[in-house]
């Protein structure tokens, strides 16, 4: 466990420390912890992440790939904010403030 906070907070040294040529891509990075509710085709809520202790909904989950669907996984992600998105569940729809992900970064 101590190796991964280590791993964690090594890495957002480095990212952070990056060069003038991500600060206008208008993608943030961050630390995540996944949430997974099940596939959205069998009536679950899908994949979601907390950030910085707000949840978002992933809004391309379709394109993620399923090593990073396990809940209560951390990841470091490269993400969009979309604002507000609806999503359906089989108790109706919601809504939620989603991310696009970018990308998963590995540790």
């Amino acid at each position: 466990m101590k190796n991964i906070i280590g791993v964690l907070i090594t890495s957002l040294i480095l990212f952070s420390s990056c060069g003038k040529g991500n600060e206008s891509d208008g993608f943030e990075k961050s630390v995540a912890d996944v949430i997974w509710y099940g596939d959205p085709a069998a009536d679950g809520a899908g994949l979601w992440l907390k950030i910085k202790e707000a949840n978002y909904k992933v809004t391309n989950e379709d394109n993620i790939a399923a090593k990073y669907k396990v809940n209560k996984t951390k990841v470091l992600v490269e993400f969009i904010k979309v604002g507000e998105v609806t999503y359906y569940t089989m108790a109706g729809p919601f809504k939620a403030e989603g991310v696009k992900v970018v990308r998963f970064i590995e540790f």
